[in-house]
């Protein structure tokens, strides 16, 4: 498998609708109401998109290409869909290479945006007309990251994208949902540091919303549930 198939090689990994257990697209079934109608909590990180962007970079995982401005247009058209006209109208918006550090990092905003942030958004406007829907975005830009100890992907070279880091990462938030730090060297966040007091926080949220249906409580900073035609 191939995490970016430009030419279309490789088979991609998606759910199948099989007519018994999934019946319908998910966000077919929040639009209509014929999801499980319990609250909902949604959401993403603020960098999910830059993950991704480097793999793709990657020989092994990816392209192997390096993401330029000459072969930005086509990357940008690949997670589109194919829609070239569509990634036209994004390069020259808001997606414009000039408007990133490099066109790598402008590839992961809209890999982050198109996979993630959009459809979160829109499923989670749609689940707020039947349900109580919560929604977040993980800004912490310092998580500790499972492949700086795992020699997985030695091509990698994370020191090629100066100026941008990891941020916060696709699947940054999990470890201070569960407490447990990414990397395989440790077991437990250091007491009273910046981790040990943002899972201790987030814990509070999700066993609160999975106790109750809300997250609010205990002297916890107020989150408010998501409105569509004024989202927070």
């Amino acid at each position: 498998a191939s995490l970016i198939d430009l030419e279309g090689k490789y088979l991609q990994w998606t759910p199948i609708l099989d007519g018994y257990f999934f019946e319908e697209q998910s966000a077919l079934g929040t639009a209509n109401g014929t999801f499980n109608q319990v609250p909902l909590m949604i959401g993403f990180t603020r960098e999910e998109g830059r993950l991704f962007g480097w793999l793709a970079e990657d020989e092994n995982v990816g392209a192997g290409v390096d993401i330029t401005e000459e072969n930005y247009p086509d990357f940008v058209a690949y997670v589109l869909g194919g829609n070239a006209s569509l990634a036209g109208a994004a390069i020259a918006g808001p997606y414009a290479p000039t408007n990133f550090a490099d066109p790598g990092d402008a590839f992961s905003a809209v890999t982050g945006d198109v996979i993630f942030r959009c459809p979160s958004l829109t499923q989670a406007g749609s689940a707020a007309t039947y349900v109580p829907t919560y929604v977040y975005e993980f800004r912490y830009p310092d998580a500790e990251f499972a492949l700086d100890e795992l020699p997985l992907l030695p091509s990698l070279d994370r020191s090629q994208f100066v100026g941008w880091g990891d941020g916060a990462f696709h699947s940054a938030d999990i470890q201070y949902v569960f407490g447990v730090p990414m990397l395989p060297s440790k077991s437990e966040f250091e007491s009273d540091s910046v981790d040990d007091q943002l899972w201790r926080t987030v814990r509070g949220y999700w066993a609160r919303f999975a106790r109750s249906g809300d997250p609010n409580g205990d002297g916890a900073v107020p989150w408010p549930m998501f409105d569509r035609d004024d989202p927070e």
